[in-house]
Protein backbone atom coordinates (compact mmCIF):
# COMPACT_ATOMS: atom_id res chain seq x y z
CA UNK A 1 0.00 0.00 0.00
CA UNK A 2 3.13 2.26 0.74
CA UNK A 3 4.51 1.96 -2.31
CA UNK A 4 1.57 2.31 -4.21
CA UNK A 5 0.86 5.81 -2.75
CA UNK A 6 4.79 6.55 -4.01
CA UNK A 7 4.01 5.72 -7.20
CA UNK A 8 0.54 7.81 -6.97
CA UNK A 9 2.48 10.51 -5.72
CA UNK A 10 4.87 10.83 -8.29
CA UNK A 11 2.12 10.50 -11.08
CA UNK A 12 0.07 13.18 -9.60
CA UNK A 13 3.19 15.30 -9.27
CA UNK A 14 4.29 14.73 -12.96
CA UNK A 15 0.11 15.41 -14.28
CA UNK A 16 0.46 18.26 -12.43
CA UNK A 17 3.85 19.36 -14.12
CA UNK A 18 2.66 18.90 -17.04
CA UNK A 19 2.15 21.80 -19.64
CA UNK A 20 -1.38 22.29 -20.63
CA UNK A 21 -2.30 20.84 -24.08
CA UNK A 22 -5.44 19.22 -26.16
CA UNK A 23 -3.54 16.40 -26.58
CA UNK A 24 -4.95 13.82 -24.28
CA UNK A 25 -2.40 11.73 -22.10
CA UNK A 26 -2.21 7.95 -20.11
CA UNK A 27 -0.83 7.11 -16.93
CA UNK A 28 1.82 4.97 -18.59
CA UNK A 29 3.10 8.45 -20.05
CA UNK A 30 4.03 9.72 -17.04
CA UNK A 31 6.81 7.38 -16.43
CA UNK A 32 10.12 6.43 -18.41
CA UNK A 33 9.16 2.92 -20.23
CA UNK A 34 11.83 1.36 -17.49
CA UNK A 35 9.90 2.61 -14.33
CA UNK A 36 6.66 1.32 -15.88
CA UNK A 37 8.07 -1.65 -16.70
CA UNK A 38 9.57 -2.61 -13.34
CA UNK A 39 6.20 -2.72 -12.17
CA UNK A 40 3.63 -5.84 -12.10
CA UNK A 41 0.49 -5.87 -14.66
CA UNK A 42 -1.73 -5.99 -10.86
CA UNK A 43 0.44 -3.07 -9.38
CA UNK A 44 -0.53 -0.96 -12.80
CA UNK A 45 -4.18 -1.55 -12.66
CA UNK A 46 -4.28 -0.71 -8.91
CA UNK A 47 -2.07 2.55 -9.73
CA UNK A 48 -4.53 3.49 -12.30
CA UNK A 49 -7.57 3.11 -10.01
CA UNK A 50 -5.64 5.30 -7.28
CA UNK A 51 -4.78 7.83 -9.64
CA UNK A 52 -8.50 8.11 -11.49
CA UNK A 53 -9.85 8.13 -8.53
CA UNK A 54 -7.07 11.58 -7.50
CA UNK A 55 -8.37 12.68 -10.79
CA UNK A 56 -11.96 12.19 -10.26
CA UNK A 57 -11.41 14.17 -6.65
CA UNK A 58 -9.56 17.12 -8.08
CA UNK A 59 -6.55 16.31 -6.30
CA UNK A 60 -4.23 17.20 -9.39
CA UNK A 61 -4.98 20.97 -11.08
CA UNK A 62 -6.30 21.11 -14.38
CA UNK A 63 -6.49 17.14 -14.90
CA UNK A 64 -9.34 15.72 -15.59
CA UNK A 65 -10.40 11.96 -16.95
CA UNK A 66 -11.94 12.69 -20.76
CA UNK A 67 -12.36 8.69 -21.70
CA UNK A 68 -10.58 5.87 -22.19
CA UNK A 69 -8.32 4.62 -25.23
CA UNK A 70 -8.98 1.73 -27.58
CA UNK A 71 -7.26 -0.40 -25.25
CA UNK A 72 -9.68 0.70 -22.82
CA UNK A 73 -6.74 2.86 -20.53
CA UNK A 74 -8.23 6.08 -19.34
CA UNK A 75 -7.17 9.27 -21.45
CA UNK A 76 -6.44 12.56 -19.50
CA UNK A 77 -6.03 15.83 -20.23
CA UNK A 78 -4.65 18.47 -18.72
CA UNK A 79 -5.85 22.10 -19.20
Amino acid sequence: REKTKQWLDIACERAGQREASPEAFKLKQLFSKQEWKQLTNDFRRDLGREFSYAVSKGRIDNVRCVGKSQEHHNLYLKS
